[in-house]
């Protein structure tokens, strides 16, 4: 499909880093490309191993993350790549921060937020910065940690919210549990 979409050869290898790589790198002439494996497949990936970030670097010139989802894990092709090549961010990541910059630090109104994602422990931060800096979710705040209390057991809350074992605030916890029970 990628051969299609960029309407040019793709070679393809099941592996992302050792010898066979790099004996595909070197083969390469220029405006040739060459797609790996999945690098998640790979034990050192989410460990951040240094070995396998060296590794990954000694295939390129320059790192470039595009990955705006990704960007915030540690992981060796995100983090530790870094440490062995000159590193830019992508013109999608640009974008990306240039809308979230936006929305941030001069927000059209009304300003509505919608927060997804698997594990609620990772947006507790974004919401209460949104419950510090912003006027309509400060009000809401306010309102929905008194109305909140007596509608629905705060261990219920803890339970859903905190299951990953990270301690919730009782305003992130009040915020929560009125959009569960309005």
């Amino acid at each position: 499909r990628l051969s299609e979409l960029l309407q040019k050869d793709v070679a393809c290898i099941d592996e992302c880093v050792g010898p066979r790589v790099e004996a595909a790198v070197k083969e390469l002439k220029p405006g040739e490309l060459l797609l790996l494996e999945n690098l998640r497949f790979y034990p050192g990936e989410e460990r951040n191993d240094a070995d396998f970030a060296r590794s990954l670097a000694s295939l390129a010139q320059v790192f470039v993350n595009d990955g705006f989802a990704v960007a915030h894990r540690a992981h060796a092709s995100t983090e530790g790549i870094c440490h062995y090549l000159p590193s830019v961010a992508g013109f999608l990541m640009e974008k990306e921060l240039r809308v979230l910059g936006s929305v941030l630090w001069s927000p059209q109104r009304p300003l509505v937020v919608a927060l997804g994602g698997a594990k609620v422990s990772d947006k507790i931060g974004v919401m209460e910065n949104f419950l510090d800096h912003e006027p309509g979710f400060q009000k809401l705040r306010d309102a929905v940690s008194r109305q909140t209390l007596g509608r629905l057991p705060v261990e219920v809350c803890k339970a859903v919210i905190g299951a990953a074992g990270t301690p919730v605030p009782f305003r992130v916890l009040s915020f929560f549990c009125w959009k569960a029970n309005p």
